[in-house]
């Protein structure tokens, strides 16, 4: 069964996540599973995502698990580190919806 947009930018978010700060692990892949289990409902604060640094780390990470055209809106994404996770997971999800509109 094919994934659903919202899972892949949730997937995207939370391998980003992982890789920009010690408190998010991606636990399996297959089916995926990230610790903490509630990540989406956390702020960006809450797993250590609170400065500038981190936050620019985060969406490399990001953009760089997307194609290059989505790359530029990701990087120019503004991140509250007081905003949920979600937020930018749906963010993700609207350009992923927006380029297979393209298509």
């Amino acid at each position: 069964m094919a994934e659903t947009l919202a899972e892949v930018a949730a997937k995207k978010t939370c391998t980003a996540l992982a890789q920009a700060t010690g408190k998010v692990t991606v636990l399996s892949f297959d089916p995926f599973q990230v610790e903490p289990a509630n990540v989406l409902d956390l702020t960006f604060k809450a797993v250590a995502i609170n400065d500038d640094v981190a936050i620019s780390i985060f969406k490399k990470a990001v953009a760089n698990l997307v194609d290059q055209s989505l790359q530029r809106k990701i990087m120019g994404q503004g991140v509250d580190p007081s905003s949920r996770i979600i937020l930018f997971s749906n963010f993700l999800e609207a350009l992923l919806a927006e380029q297979e509109l393209e298509r």
